[in-house]
């Protein structure tokens, strides 16, 4: 059988009516792939199946330059993740000999809490049978300034608003560069609802820069496998809102809601959009990025868009492209506005 007034039709495709009535194809490449749902009023896609073993989700890297005297994580904390990952590689102070410390906030990094932590930090040099503990209750993590940390913070939100925890696994490089072993745990203010946090070396009350290295932070998603199956949703009722990959968003406002690219992306990673409220869509690019929809590109950079026409446009993201100047091919239950 034949349907000769299919939209988007693929070769190995499935033919399905959608939720406006109108015969639609799925999309993707079928050979190896499994046919997989977007959400509501989003065609399905064929992608690749997913593993069930989880899957680590990029929300913000920072190469530290002399003058950053803080690096703040904000807007990245959410009930999408229950655990994260801060990985350090080679951070450094821009001289003196301060302690690298964490400090949360429950305001989104407008101030941040100076008190009330219970954290500590064991540290073993290299060939010594010494342990030495370092106790704090004005920050968490206690690295001393050397010339080079890395490693790993586990960092666990599992219930927003009782209290933050963290272990950290670490290596020093110490005196003589010999490596020292620094192993912490960390537990923010019970009772608050923290949503972003930063790192700064404090050296006796003044906050010095941070020389070199490179801060990543990462939420994982324990579910596991593929990318649009482990969606995480949000409801965006205010205006505006800087995307995450592997994530949907409802455009839920009376007035035009504005949503951003993420800064990076990997190829197969995936957005949606579903349109709830009268005012609409549009997706805001960064430099460099570009979208797709077809046949007809976006102008690339921040002076391109991607735009709703009606009140219940949904479209599916796909990225073509990684790194910061991402492409992205876009699959639209409707007629969406091009610029």
């Amino acid at each position: 059988m034949a349907f000769s007034n299919a939209v988007n039709a693929t070769q190995e495709g499935v033919q399905y009516i959608s939720s406006v009535g109108v015969w639609q194809g799925s999309g993707g490449t079928a050979a190896g792939n499994v046919l997989t749902s977007n959400g509501p009023g989003v065609r399905p896609t064929f992608q690749t199946a997913g593993g069930g073993v989880g899957k680590w989700v990029l929300l913000q890297s920072t190469v530290t330059t002399g003058s950053q005297t803080a690096i703040n994580f904000t807007s990245v904390i959410s009930n999408a993740y229950q655990k994260y990952v801060l990985l350090l590689t080679f951070i450094r102070e821009n001289g003196g000999t301060g302690i690298l410390v964490m400090e949360t906030s429950s305001d989104n990094g407008s101030t941040y809490f100076t008190t009330g932590y219970s954290a500590g930090t064991n540290y073993n040099d290299f060939n010594s049978n010494t342990i030495t503990n370092v106790n704090s209750t004005s920050n968490m993590l206690a690295i001393p300034a050397t010339s080079g940390t890395s490693g790993q913070v586990w960092i666990t939100n599992d219930n927003i608003g009782a209290a933050m925890y963290l272990t950290s696994n670490l290596v020093i490089n110490g005196g003589s560069n010999l490596p020292i072993l620094a192993n912490g745990i960390g537990q923010s203010l019970p009772g608050n609802t923290i949503n972003a946090f930063r790192l700064r070396w404090n050296d006796g009350g003044v906050f010095a820069a941070f020389e070199s290295g490179t801060v990543s932070l990462y939420g994982i998603l324990e579910t596991g496998g593929g990318n649009a199956g482990n969606l995480v949703w949000f409801d965006i009722t205010g205006t505006s809102a800087s995307m995450q990959t592997n994530a949907g968003y409802v455009a839920d406002n009376s007035g035009l809601v504005t949503l951003t690219l993420p800064a990076t992306a990997n190829i197969g990673d995936s957005i949606t959009i579903n349109g709830k409220g009268s005012g609409g869509w549009s997706i805001a690019q960064n430099t460099g990025q570009q979208i797709v929809f077809l046949g007809n590109s976006t102008t690339a950079g921040v002076s391109g868009s991607l735009s709703s026409t009606g009140r219940y446009n949904s479209v599916y993201l796909q990225c073509i492209t990684s790194g910061s100047s991402t492409i992205w091919t876009a699959k639209a239950d409707g007629n969406l506005t091009v610029v």
